[in-house]
């Protein structure tokens, strides 16, 4: 099982500015509006089948494409009142690709 972070850009208090910009949800946002088959096949999925599909690099801080295997995406749960934390996490359940959502990238 793989742990999907959810969180807004830059409010993300357990981690410094700075890695922000490079959590599993940015990649995936990178990966889904990259223009070559990584992203043809990214924006087949949403985030939480992407596991499935893809493998996390930590040291490159990007998803590949899996070799072999696959593994179940969680995110974790969050509360209605939060607001647009919820409404993201809804919207990242849903919708496949999110080559729209460029204002993380």
């Amino acid at each position: 099982m793989v742990r999907l972070p959810v969180h807004l850009p830059h409010r993300y208090p357990a981690f410094p500015l700075d890695a922000i910009l490079d959590t599993p949800l940015t990649a995936y946002f990178k990966a889904s509006a990259d223009s070559g088959p990584l992203g043809e096949e990214a924006r087949k999925h949403t985030y939480q089948e992407f596991p499935q599909f893809f493998v996390y690099d930590q040291s490159k801080r990007q998803w590949k494409l899996r070799q072999r295997g696959a593994a179940l995406g969680r995110m974790c749960s969050i509360e209605l009142t939060t607001g647009e934390l919820f409404y993201l996490r809804t919207l990242l359940m849903v919708v496949k690709g999110a080559p729209s959502f460029r204002f993380y990238v």
